[in-house]
């Protein structure tokens, strides 16, 4: 498949292909994918098809990804080594960025109640 898309070429003959995925279920919910990656602008795209209920709309169709949705549907989809390969550096950041939004949470003995 070969499209472009506001300037972007986009072609799964040449894209790098992450991983691939399906789901059967009734004919209006069955889908497959590819998680794919441009090779010189390294733009990540998903191309696949899908039922009249799926975001494939009942079509074939190529849909350009941010690279946090691109790691997001990696995690969903494939293996773990499939996504700490090519995500490795995606990975690290999106942990270290989880990590530091977690609220710190007191010890015992660190909380103490105060009465009034």
């Amino acid at each position: 498949m070969n499209v472009t898309i506001q300037g972007q070429r986009f072609d799964t003959s040449t894209a790098l292909l992450i991983g691939e995925a399906e789901r059967i279920n009734e004919c209006f919910f069955s889908w497959s994918a590819g998680l794919y990656r441009t090779p010189r602008s390294k733009v990540y795209f998903l191309a696949g098809k899908g039922g009249l209920l799926t975001r494939w709309a009942n079509a074939e169709r190529i849909l350009p990804i941010t690279n946090e949705d691109a790691l997001k549907w990696a995690k969903a989809y494939l293996s773990e080594k499939q996504v700490k390969t090519v995500f490795d550096h995606l990975w690290n950041l999106m942990k270290l960025d989880f990590e530091s939004k977690i609220p710190k949470i007191p010890q015992e003995g660190q909380i103490r109640c105060v009465r009034s």
